[in-house]
């Protein structure tokens, strides 16, 4: 058990999710202040990104989960593929860039937008994947992911009906994958 390996993962992770509520605020307020929509799933989705921190840790210390150095190597580093992408998308979208589902000042077409409409919620599935991957944590990975797909079947077809409402984003974005260029 390497538990303050993981401990050190989870917090640049909660970090880099702060630093993200920062911006998420700091945009809320660019020309002027834009209204967030009544998200349905909203406080579901912050319970889902806020429980990986204790789920996770809880369940490798209470079921005294291995720690393999080959698997956690290969976890770190799809968690950093995952906060390559992550950057990749807040360059990209700058002041566009919101937790909640606003509506946008304009529709982003360039950068992972420019492959799929929703690389971001591809990434947090990556993450989860990663983080439970790093300490063999399964019971988390399954309950969390299962958590995930069900936050992201209400969240998605309410931020896109929200996008939709511009009609650039009707036309850039009808050919595009929701998670995977060429898939599905």
């Amino acid at each position: 058990m390497n538990l303050p390996a993981l401990f050190l993962v989870l917090c640049a992770l909660g970090a880099s999710r702060l630093l993200e509520l920062r911006i998420s605020r700091r945009n809320r307020h660019v020309d002027g202040v834009r209204k967030a929509e009544k998200d349905p799933v909203f406080k579901v989705m912050v319970f889902l990104h806020s429980a990986l921190f204790v789920v996770i840790p809880c369940e490798a210390y209470v079921f005294q989960r291995p720690w393999h150095l080959v698997q956690a190597s290969c976890a770190f580093i799809l968690l950093f593929v995952a906060s390559a992408g992550r950057a990749w998308v807040l360059y990209t979208l700058q002041h566009n860039w919101n937790v909640e589902v606003v509506k946008p000042i304009s529709v982003i077409t360039t950068g992972p937008y420019a492959y799929v409409r929703h690389p971001n919620y591809a990434i947090v599935i990556l993450e989860i994947f990663a983080i439970s991957l790093f300490h063999s944590t399964w019971l988390s990975m399954v309950g969390l992911s299962l958590l995930n797909a069900w936050v992201l079947s209400q969240r998605i077809p309410f931020e896109e009906h929200v996008l939709l409402q511009k009609e650039e984003y009707q036309t850039s974005m009808k050919s595009k994958k929701r998670f995977l260029p060429y898939v599905f």
